[in-house]
């Protein structure tokens, strides 16, 4: 079984409710992380741990190359962040063969940091960390 390549996952932003959608470029890395939180039903009866899947929650990562002047996701992410409103992401992924990217899902989400790290004599960074509200819908 082939694996797939960290290239062949994007994420996209959107600003406008998910109607246009625009790559977030010069992408880096891209993490996205999904979890539940444990709720503990154990009691003294019995020694063995006992729970369930409690509140579940997803965040997402990137690092992507800065653009200026400011592209369109930076004005996104930025106003996003300034004016505390939501923004949409999409996971799109390209198959192992080749061809067109194609969804892999959509969330809501709040962009909860945005950071531009510019050092000397080296290329201009900016990291974003999103927090999914709700979940992520099926492509």
């Amino acid at each position: 079984m082939a694996g797939t390549g960290g290239q062949a996952i994007l994420v996209q932003v959107s600003g406008d409710g998910g109607t246009t959608y625009t790559t977030l470029g010069g992408q880096r890395g891209a993490t996205i992380s999904e979890s539940n939180d444990e709720i503990d039903l154990s009691s003294k009866d019995a020694r063995e741990w006992v729970g369930i899947a409690g509140r579940y929650s997803s965040t997402v990562s990137c690092e992507h190359l800065y653009v200026s002047p400011l592209g369109t996701e930076q004005a996104i992410l930025l106003t996003a962040i300034r004016a505390g409103t939501t923004v949409k992401l999409k996971r799109m992924e390209t198959p192992t063969t080749g061809g067109v990217a194609v969804s892999k899902g959509s969330a809501t989400a709040i962009v909860t940091s945005w950071e531009l790290d510019a050092p000397d004599q080296a290329e201009a960074v900016v990291s974003a960390e999103f927090k999914v509200s709700g979940a992520w819908a099926a492509a």
